[in-house]
This record gives C-alpha cells, sequence and structure tokens, in this order.
C-alpha cells in the first residue's frame, strides 16, 4: 500500500529555532521529546488558512474545538466527555503544576513512581512541596508498580495528598493495564489521596497495546482524579502550546478552571484551537502511518544493540517513541551522557535525570528519520567499541 507520508526525508531544523537541533554543531540530537517528522498537511492547511485572515484579536473557543476532542476521545479510549469536563491549558507540565498547587500546601507530599520525565520531580519541588519517591519494580527491563511500597508509604505518611501517574510511563514506555491502575486506585482510595495523571503519550501505541485512561476505570474514584491530555506528543506540534485538563468531578472542574483562567493558563492561542481540529478531525491517517515508522525504528534499535552493543539492555516500549536503554554492562559513569555529547558528538537523555536508581541509562528519542537513527548509533558504537 502507498504511503502519504514520507518518514525518511530529512528536514534541515537548524534554523528554526528549534530547542532539539539549535547549535547541535554536528552533533545528532536523540534527545528532547519532539518529532523531526513535518506534521500533516492537514493541520499546516488550517493554520495557513487561518492566518491569511491577517487580523489575530482575542478568540473565544471554538465549539469545533470541544466537538473534536470529545469525538476523539470517545472514538480512541472510550472516554465519554462534555464541555464542563474540559479545561484547556497551554501545556500538560503547567497544567501539573496548578493541580499541584490547587490541591496541596507547602506542608503536604507529592508521591511519585521514579525513573520518572525529569519536571515531575522538579516541578512539585518548585512549589516547595516535598516529593516522597516509590520507585518501579524492574524485572528484566519490564517495569510494575510497586503496589506493596506505596500503601506502605501513604499508611506511615499521612502527609501525602497527592500521586503523580505518567501513563505512557515516560521513560520506561510502559502502558497501564486496566488491573494495574484499578489496583492502585483502590490504594489511593483508602488513604483519599488525589491522582492527577498525564496522558500526553496516550495516543502513541505500539501494535497490541491501548490506552486505558484512568479517567474511565472506576466511577467511585473520580471525585479525585484529574487527568492531563494534548494533541502535541501525537501530532509533533508542541510549540504550538496547546492542552486540556479532564475533569469529572464538577465541582473539581469548575476550581481548576477558575484558578486556570485567574493565572492564565488557559488561554490558547488562535493557531493552537486551529490545530488541534485539524489533528483531531483530520490526522488519523498522519498518525498510523507515523506510529508505524516509529515501531520499525524501535525494532531497528533492537536489532542495532545485539548486533553492535550486545551489553546493552533495551526492551521496546509499549507506548511513547522513547527507548530506555541500559549501558551499565560497558562499564559507563554517572556522567556518560555528556561524555557522549562531547566525544561521540551525539546527545542523549541522561538516565540519572530520572532517577538516582539509574545511572547507566539513556533515554533515546526515536522519532526521526532511519538515517538520522543510524548516524546517531553509529557514533555510540564506535565510542563504545574504539
Amino acid at each position: 500500500m502507498n504511503k502519504m507520508y514520507n518518514f525518511d526525508k530529512v528536514i534541515d531544523r537548524s534554523k528554526s529555532n528549534s530547542i532539539k537541533w539549535n547549535n547541535c554543531d554536528g552533533i545528532i540530537p536523540l534527545w528532547i521529546a519532539d518529532m523531526d517528522f513535518p506534521c500533516a498537511n492537514e493541520i499546516t492547511e488550517q493554520i495557513i488558512n487561518r492566518a491569511k485572515h491577517s487580523i489575530y484579536g482575542y478568540t473565544n473557543v471554538p465549539e469545533a474545538v470541544y466537538e473534536a476532542i470529545i469525538k476523539w476521545q470517545y472514538d480512541h479510549n472510550g472516554i465519554k466527555l462534555n464541555k464542563n469536563n474540559l479545561v484547556f491549558n497551554v501545556g500538560v507540565m503547567q497544567g501539573i503544576y496548578l493541580a499541584i498547587k490547587l490541591l496541596t500546601t507547602k506542608k503536604d507530599k507529592i508521591i511519585i513512581q521514579t525513573p520518572i520525565y525529569p519536571p515531575f520531580i522538579n516541578t512539585p519541588k518548585e512549589l516547595q512541596r516535598e516529593c516522597v519517591f516509590n520507585p518501579l519494580i524492574n524485572t528484566d527491563g519490564y517495569y510494575t508498580m510497586d503496589l506493596v511500597g506505596l500503601e506502605d508509604k501513604l499508611k506511615n505518611d499521612p502527609d501525602i495528598k497527592v500521586m503523580l501517574l505518567c501513563n505512557p510511563h515516560n521513560p520506561v514506555g510502559r502502558v497501564w493495564t486496566k488491573k494495574e491502575l484499578n489496583d492502585l486506585l483502590t490504594i489511593l482510595d483508602r488513604y483519599q489521596i488525589f491522582l492527577i495523571c498525564d496522558e500526553i503519550h496516550g495516543d502513541l501505541m505500539m501494535k497490541n497495546h491501548k490506552l486505558t485512561s484512568i479517567y474511565n476505570v472506576d466511577e467511585k474514584y473520580n471525585n479525585r482524579i484529574i487527568v492531563m491530555s494534548s494533541p502535541t506528543k501525537t501530532f509533533n506540534i508542541a510549540g504550538i502550546k496547546i492542552a486540556y485538563t479532564m475533569i469529572k468531578d464538577i465541582k473539581l472542574q469548575e476550581r481548576f478552571a477558575h484558578e486556570a483562567k485567574n493565572c492564565g493558563i488557559s488561554a490558547i492561542n488562535i493557531f493552537g484551537y486551529e490545530a488541534i481540529i485539524a489533528a483531531y478531525n483530520h490526522g488519523q491517517v498522519w498518525l498510523d502511518e507515523a506510529l508505524e515508522y516509529i515501531e520499525g525504528n524501535f525494532d531497528y534499535l533492537k536489532e542495532y544493540l545485539q548486533k553492535y552493543l550486545p551489553k546493552c539492555h533495551y526492551l521496546k516500549p509499549e507506548g511513547t517513541y522513547l527507548a530506555w536503554v541500559d549501558f551499565g554492562e560497558y562499564g559507563v559513569k554517572e556522567d556518560f551522557c555528556s561524555i557522549l555529547t562531547k566525544e561521540a558528538r551525539v546527545f542523549l537523555n541522561a538516565g540519572v535525570n530520572y532517577s538516582e536508581d539509574t545511572k547507566t541509562y539513556a533515554r533515546i528519542n526515536v522519532a526521526c528519520p532511519r538515517s538520522t537513527l543510524t548516524k546517531g548509533l553509529d557514533r555510540i558504537r564506535e565510542y563504545f567499541t574504539k
């Protein structure tokens, strides 16, 4: 079958003010979580059409935005939403920041499962909330939640008020099952813990895996759940800055919406509205082809490591486009990713930033043309086998 999109095409991003590519000076960047793929044609065209109007004044949320989100979440995740369940915000982490501020005081604590996306650790700290770490259990690269450890910590520390959850999990790539989520909620309900869940990678599923949104797990827990989502990772439009919060409990939604409006994070720019309409209404073909390509890159990475760097430990993720690779058997030290950047000219995310226990790991972004991934891997191989 002929493809509509060519993800092998290399596009020069060096002069686009890209965080990922600017000032790289010959370094292959396989780090920050954006794709090196152009977004769906329909998104570009809709933004261009709106730009042609040439007046960009204050704008209400178009009804078509609500309709697109409601349809997408129902069709893909079985989530039944109405407008009163939604609050817009400029980014998932901004929404998490506000939710923590709304639900806790400075004496309260936040519980987090490590290794985890670093802003999950840094955001509570910025709000002067203490983090309690409940590490995931790593069994030969397959991670599970330590629910026994979680309950023990909640039982012995009444200052823990909120848990942060990432699904699919960044960086380990797990897509939590309905049973895992239900078991988790049973414990959280016992101690009256609020759950803030980041589902920004929720559309980025590998074959035979499907998101179970925490929003849908069980009605009786809904008054303590806040879910963050966005099309930005899915469709590679992070620079447009649009996300939304899903809250089933109306009183909680009203509190969150009030604070979001007061601090300005719910004021989305007009091109964000156009992007979400186009992405959710017309982006499915692009997404299907992108996911097939990303999964191919995951498989390619596995074959490459087995052939050239067999001491690396890597388990193909269930979701996201981020690989989690352990270089420990090569005798690496905590700063090995910095050394790779300087000496091998390839930039990876250092595992030490995700947990003190993952200093020998690196996160590798495979959402790039195969040739770019190959160049980066070749440089890593040359460094470790020289």
